[in-house]
């Protein structure tokens, strides 16, 4: 499949321009593109294009996911029958037998238009975008009600599949450890209850819980996460180059005893420590 630039941002706000979507959805609230056209992704992936990619490419263990009724099957090595080589017939039987989800990561590794979209997103946003697909049959819920800690936008490649949203539970997720297990029966009611037709486009913030689950029909949907540089990021880096070129601050805290007794000493030390830290380039 050959890269089109097409396939961009633009190309994924389809009626929306960038400007409004920054001002009033991007981390504020969720939106629901419809493309009114089944075949808006043909020329970018299809069902054709996740069977080449399980079955023609090079598959790392660690990208394949099998989830069956929200629960992970945590020997996913069980679907290979040689290095990077998926056995058809387990992900067939588990997916058509045994009702499913197969999640394939980081489908960029082998796919042009994949590639070339994330990487024009990364010009946009200036920070790593990550991909994955997922494929569950009709009558299956493959993950529980959840919030991810980068911003996601949800290509509904083929098939349908609802999803529902709920209100924040937590302002500004940043990285794996703010996430944690949530009751569904404290979220209250959905602030987005919508079925994702063959060629549409959902936009989630990061932190806003979410329930998909598949109805009457199969699905095929990619996930590209939007991870976020913080102020927190930035400080990081600061401290670390502050680290490396000043020998102060690789300097060894005392024991505990002796600065309790020369606690004014040590927080003068301290604000030292931080007045060359604001006056650093």
């Amino acid at each position: 499949m050959v890269n089109d630039i097409k396939h961009d941002l633009n190309w994924l706000l389809l009626k929306v321009d960038q400007q409004t979507f920054f001002n009033e959805f991007w981390e504020k609230q969720p939106l629901h593109i419809s493309s009114a056209d089944p075949g808006y992704f043909n020329d970018f992936f299809t069902m054709k294009d996740m069977e080449a990619a399980l079955f023609t490419g090079h598959v790392r263990s660690s990208d394949l996911a099998i989830f069956n009724q929200q629960k992970l099957n945590r020997h996913s090595e069980d679907f290979f029958c040689g290095p990077g080589q998926v056995k058809a017939s387990r992900i067939y039987d588990a997916y058509l037998t045994q009702g499913s989800t197969i999640c394939l990561h980081h489908p960029e590794i082998n796919n042009q238009a994949i590639q070339g979209l994330c990487q024009q997103l990364s010009k946009i946003f200036y920070t790593q975008i990550i991909s994955s697909l997922f494929l569950g049959p009709p009558d299956s819920t493959g993950l529980n009600v959840h919030f991810d800690y980068y911003n996601a936008f949800i290509l509904q490649l083929s098939g349908r599949k609802r999803w529902r949203l709920y209100d924040f539970v937590f302002e500004n997720p940043s990285c794996a450890k703010d996430r944690f297990k949530l009751d569904k029966s404290t979220l209250g009611e959905p602030v987005l209850d919508i079925m994702l037709e063959q060629g549409d486009i959902l936009y989630i913030p990061r932190g806003m819980p979410h329930e998909p689950f598949c109805v009457d029909s199969h699905s095929l949907h990619m996930t590209l996460g939007v991870k976020t540089h913080t102020w927190a990021d930035i400080l990081h880096r600061s401290i670390d180059t502050l680290r490396d070129n000043n020998a102060l601050f690789r300097q060894s805290l005392p024991p505990i005893n002796t600065m309790r007794q020369h606690m004014q000493d040590y927080q003068s030390i301290l604000q030292g420590l931080i007045g060359v830290m604001q006056d650093s380039p």
